[in-house]
């Protein structure tokens, strides 16, 4: 080449597909091996050379993916961890939900290697055969299964920490916390399956594997690892589950429940005490029985009562009933359609005294 010319550009075509293996190893091996040999000798700083095209461009997208795929990963779980200890105020809480929710992504990882790599009942299922699955695929999926097992596992806990707080006891809360939202994981799990599977229906192979991979995780991780190991390794920590170190008690106590927890509740019973009103506490805002039992209490006595169901606060006087709210909590409207409907308690709006809101 004439050592006037300061730009040249090389033009030529790779055979078969231009993002198949083949061709990509032809990409670095032209950079890696041919263009430092062909310019052996000449000093770096004087020359440039880019390769471009298309094959190029899905080297250098792997390259960038593989580069920020642990970053993403170590960012996510590092901010996850955080706010499970805020929430729960748990150490052990918030290492083992991160855990959990990793095994839901290497199963799904494992499924898509193992139906669309080593072709596993692929001819049953009706998809396609790879030789490799999309260099991107990985990363989505952790972003958008991640968030979704999380989700899941911060309504269960909830639930289940809600309990612990009132009847310190790790059995009965874990089986309540199940028990109240067993159902709902399980139907809006399904909902997703489904909008998973239209994608995995079509006939482009990395839809197909986009959207089995994204439906089998999520049916695994609302089926065996929110309803089964979930439940198991609570149920085996018992109390340490919600162990949180010496150390570590500068963390503020945030309530995902709000202004539910037992100290609110202390707060609003003596306020109410000292102003002359009974306060009745009743633990189980379904035991139909107690709350019929409350009520007649109320009826009959001269004093203006206070029910506090589950810390929710509902009040009321001799023969009167609301749901307005006190200190910024309210009767729930299904404990107050419970009480009119079932216990065939007349309601009627009152006042509470300002002093006591003071």
């Amino acid at each position: 080449m004439d050592g006037s010319v300061s730009y040249a550009e090389f033009s030529t075509m790779i055979p078969g597909d231009p993002q198949n293996q083949p061709a990509l190893n032809a990409v670095k091996r032209l950079r890696d091996d041919m263009i430092p040999s062909a310019f052996q000798g000449i000093p770096k700083n004087q020359y440039k050379i880019y390769v471009g095209g298309s094959s190029a461009e899905v080297v250098d997208s792997v390259e960038m993916t593989d580069e920020y795929f642990p970053i993403v990963i170590g960012i996510v779980l590092f901010l996850s961890l955080l706010l499970l200890l805020f929430a729960f105020r748990s150490i052990t809480i918030s290492i083992a939900s991160i855990i959990m929710n990793l095994l839901s992504v290497g199963a799904s990882y494992g499924l898509l290697v193992l139906v669309f790599q080593k072709g596993f009942l692929i001819d049953f299922i009706g998809f396609q055969q790879v030789d490799q699955l999309e260099f991107w695929l990985p990363l989505f999926m952790f972003s958008i299964l991640f968030g979704l097992s999380m989700d899941y596992h911060v309504f269960m806990l909830s639930r289940i920490k809600e309990n612990f707080d009132e009847t310190n006891s790790t059995d009965n809360s874990v089986a309540f916390g199940l028990r109240k939202t067993a159902s709902i994981i399980t139907g809006a799990a399904l909902i997703m399956v489904a909008v998973f599977g239209g994608f995995a229906l079509g006939d482009i192979t990395f839809f197909q594997s986009m959207g089995f991979g994204l439906g089998a995780a999520v049916l695994i991780d609302a089926t065996i690892v929110r309803s089964i190991l979930v439940p198991s390794v609570l149920k085996i920590l018992g109390t340490r589950a919600w162990y949180l170190p010496s150390w570590l008690n500068w963390i503020p106590n945030i309530s995902i429940e709000g202004s539910t927890d037992k100290a609110f509740t202390e707060n609003v019973k003596q306020r109410f005490e000292s102003y002359n009103w009974n306060v009745i506490e009743i633990k189980d805002s379904e035991d139909c029985e107690a709350i019929s039992r409350s009520i007649g209490v109320a009826k009959n006595s001269d004093l203006p009562s206070l029910l506090i169901l589950k810390s929710k606060i509902g009040y009321g006087s001799p023969n009167k009933f609301n749901s307005e709210k006190a200190h910024g909590e309210a009767l729930g409207e299904e404990e107050v359609k419970l009480t009119r409907e079932k216990l065939g308690w007349d309601y009627e709006p009152f006042n509470i005294p300002d002093e006591i809101y003071n």
